[in-house]
């Protein structure tokens, strides 16, 4: 009798081990199909949610094309040779889960670095969620079984609070981000803005036919402000001042060098950043002096306006600076994104730290955290005019 009530004591003990934590049925559930390949690479939990992973995983295969070194042997199996992408958003955080191709054989620094890449994405595409709102950011990127990079924090924040790239990531790090709801009041950016932005007796613009792209040539006089600054992948400085540039973080580890189209390498370190913005500014580490490009007046931006985005590229041992034209869609003005600038560039690569100019030649903005995200030039003048009131205030009395 005794051994019969210790068995029936067992049982609901057992069974309560094995019942799922809350969210985690949610996530195995996605989890499971990132290992299923069905010609099908991004997956959400609602409408907005799948436009956000296609996005994502487009923008990722791209920096994934152009940063690191495919790999050359055989894929053990579908899902190892795509990149794949699910996104779980609901009222308070936004999530993206992915499948990236061969990365059991990434190193940890690769891995951080693939890591920081995917949260500037994953930044850049938060803001094109409406209404806009304060969100938890979480990012894991998972090889053919395990994931093997997480990062969590503020989606408005640069860094995140917390960010792992060596060993195993424990699933229940993202059981959380599956408790909520979906938001069926979601749209995302580029889909009403124009319209909503643009006054009512101003007709909304004809869209270009396709983004031109060319190189920009030899005497172009915005081009002499475009530098590049060798990252990993490499990004875009602009010259703001005689003795600044601005960037876009992460910059990676130092030292820092920057190359002009035509000029020298010059070492560069951080000396500012914008609170709640991607912005950096970098000054060089020897006695040099950049020529400056003018900025625009403000509130000469307003939606529908054509406008050209420079950028600096290394073709081999030369420097090309590339220029597109785009219109602007939407400017956005919400506490978590003040500022802010959306185009309709028809491009997957993100032009990071690109100088986005007016017909005239004019700052008008610098590319965030995303492929059609720009922070605008009167938060890089605050940026500088923060760093040399710094400067005086260290100068001897």
């Amino acid at each position: 009798m005794k051994t019969l009530i210790a068995l029936v004591l067992t049982i609901p003990l057992v069974a309560a081990c094995g019942a799922d934590e809350p969210g985690e049925s949610a996530f195995k559930d996605a989890n499971r199909i990132l290992g299923v390949h069905n010609q099908q690479t991004a997956f959400g939990n609602g409408p907005a949610a799948e436009q956000l992973a296609e996005r994502f995983n487009s923008r990722l295969k791209v920096m994934r094309q152009i940063g690191f070194t495919e790999k050359k042997g055989p894929s053990i199996s579908p899902t190892d040779s795509e990149f794949m992408t699910y996104c779980q958003l609901t009222d308070d955080a936004i999530l993206f889960l992915v499948n990236v191709p061969d990365l059991r054989n990434f190193k940890e620094d690769a891995q951080g670095t693939l890591l920081d890449l995917a949260w500037l994405i994953a930044r850049g595409l938060r803001a094109d969620v409406r209404p806009a709102r304060d969100l938890r950011l979480g990012v894991g990127l998972r090889g053919t079984l395990l994931y093997g990079a997480a990062a969590f924090g503020a989606a408005s924040a640069a860094q995140p609070e917390k960010k792992t790239n060596s060993g195993v990531i424990a699933n229940e790090d993202f059981f959380s981000f599956f408790l909520g709801a979906y938001p069926q009041d979601t749209e995302l950016a580029g889909e009403h803005d124009a319209a909503a932005t643009a006054a009512p007796s101003t007709p909304t613009p004809t869209p270009t036919p396709g983004t031109t792209d060319e190189v920009a040539e030899p005497g172009d006089r915005v081009a002499r402000h475009i530098a590049l600054l060798e990252t990993d992948p490499p990004s875009t400085a602009v010259a703001v001042a005689a003795d600044l540039l601005a960037a876009s973080e992460p910059l990676g580890r130092p030292p820092l060098t920057v190359r002009l189209m035509h000029g020298p390498a010059i070492a560069v370190a951080p000396v500012g950043h914008l609170y709640k913005s991607d912005l950096v500014l970098l000054r060089p580490l020897q006695p040099f002096k950049f020529e400056p490009i003018e900025f625009a007046k403000p509130g000469a931006l307003q939606s529908g306006t054509s406008v050209t985005t420079y950028f600096a590229t290394l073709r081999g041992d030369v420097i090309d600076v590339r220029k597109y034209a785009s219109l602007v869609t939407s400017l956005i003005q919400d506490p978590a994104s003040p500022g802010t600038i959306h185009t309709d560039e028809r491009r997957e690569i993100i032009a990071q730290g690109g100088a986005l100019v007016d017909a005239q030649g004019r700052l008008l903005g610098i590319g965030t955290a995303g492929a059609t995200v720009y922070g605008a030039a009167a938060d890089v003048q605050r940026l500088i005019n923060t760093v040399h009131e710094g400067d005086r205030m260290k100068l001897p009395q």
